[in-house]
């Protein structure tokens, strides 16, 4: 917490915002790192066990968001897996963060086969004993994200590199523009919350209804 500070986040061109911006010096191997050119990733251990990581995917343009979006198919991200790294040490700077989502699932669960559940017609007699007077009205799914000093628990690393793989100066990782995040599960390659941070500064509420993280 104490190397937090104000600094400024380019929320677009000619536009920037003062955001609580975290500040780290990862060394024995920690964090991940992948240079893909017109990107940067980084990976963060969440947890413990390692089995859930944070990626963050950063344009190198303020403006590359939406071409880095675009871009993000699942053949895409497990082609980007092997080609993580960990270097000895790497500078990064993250923005806290909070996302509240709340998401209406009964149309999506119609069209995934359990329509009857949403009317008249439903058979929940193993609850009640009585079937036709029970249904399901909605159904809804609240998310809470908060990313902030302690929001991430760093795991051991094994891995081991060459000492001069990348070169004489660290990997610098400065997340101060729009970026994409992930959050995965290492076991099974799932991932389990999608969004971007576009403006760290905002209370980050998505709007019912909608699955988008932002």
């Amino acid at each position: 917490r104490e190397r937090t500070r104000s600094e400024a986040f380019r929320v677009r061109a000619g536009e920037a915002v003062d955001v609580p911006m975290m500040h780290v010096d990862s060394h024995a191997l920690a964090h991940g790192y992948y240079d893909g050119g017109s990107f940067q990733a980084l990976q963060l251990p969440c947890g413990s066990g390692g089995q859930f990581e944070m990626v963050v995917l950063l344009p190198r343009q303020d403006g590359g968001l939406a071409e880095l979006e675009a871009g993000l198919t699942t053949e895409t991200l497990e082609s980007w897996w092997p080609r993580f790294r960990r270097p000895e040490e790497i500078l990064i700077a993250l923005p806290k963060f909070r996302i509240r989502a709340e998401v209406a699932l009964d149309v999506l669960l119609s069209e995934m086969g359990m329509p009857l559940a949403f009317d008249g017609r439903a058979d929940f007699s193993a609850i009640n004993g009585e079937s036709g007077d029970l249904f399901l009205a909605a159904a809804r799914h609240a998310t809470l994200l908060d990313v902030h000093e302690e929001g991430i628990e760093a795991a051991a690393a094994m891995n081991f590199i060459n000492p001069d793989a990348f070169g004489d100066e660290p990997p610098v990782f400065r997340a101060d523009h729009p970026f994409v995040f992930l959050i995965r599960d290492t076991r099974s390659g799932c991932i389990v919350f999608l969004g971007r941070v576009v403006d760290p500064s905002e209370s980050g509420d998505v709007v019912p209804g909608s699955a988008d993280g932002r």
